[in-house]
């Protein structure tokens, strides 16, 4: 991602940087509090589908925007 990035937004490189920081908390935080409500599997589908429209989302980002020269 970080190298996509750099060809397209190098501007954006800290700021994702720092988005990527607080999704690791809040990530970590969301993961044991799901997994002691509806527990480790459940919380483990909930990580891969979050994962899968993150990779979605890549996808079509890279798709959509035009790649400079």
């Amino acid at each position: 991602g970080i190298r996509i990035l750099a060809q397209r937004a190098p501007e954006l490189i800290p700021w994702a940087w720092g988005v990527n920081g607080a999704a690791s908390v809040l990530g970590s935080v969301g993961a044991i509090a799901l997994a002691m409500v509806w527990g480790f599997d459940q919380a483990l589908l909930v990580a891969a589908g979050l994962y899968l429209a993150g990779l979605g989302l890549v996808t079509r980002a890279v798709r959509a925007s035009p790649t400079p020269e």
